[in-house]
């Protein structure tokens, strides 16, 4: 996930702000083979008849990474607030070195 998203540190406010740009083809095709496996019968048809609904957004990788973390690493989601948007889903914590290891690993679990 490093390749894909970016650790940004800001001073006014001092936050950690993790970027995962989803505008990438990897992440897009990536994204396209996770929603066609959760979608149901109909959302398979439509996907058929209309293949960039298949392109998962910011709204829908903030569910899937949150449903990820909770159950895998539940420790991450302590303080994380996030602002998903149609390109990109951003992940951030006010700043402390206790927040900065939690962002460290957003950007490195596998």
């Amino acid at each position: 996930m490093a390749d894909y998203a970016k650790k940004i540190i800001t001073e006014n406010p001092k936050c950690i702000s993790i970027c995962f740009f989803i505008e990438q083809d990897i992440v897009m095709e990536m994204g396209k083979k996770i929603k066609k496996t959760v979608s149901n019968s109909f959302g398979k048809f439509i996907i058929r008849l209309f293949p960039n609904v298949a392109l998962m957004n910011g709204y829908d990788w903030e569910v899937f990474i949150n449903y990820y973390l909770q159950k895998n690493h539940p420790d991450v989601l302590l303080n994380m607030e996030t602002d998903p948007e149609t390109g990109m889903f951003v992940a951030f914590y006010s700043f402390s070195i206790e927040n900065e290891k939690k962002a460290a690993k957003l950007i490195y679990y596998n």
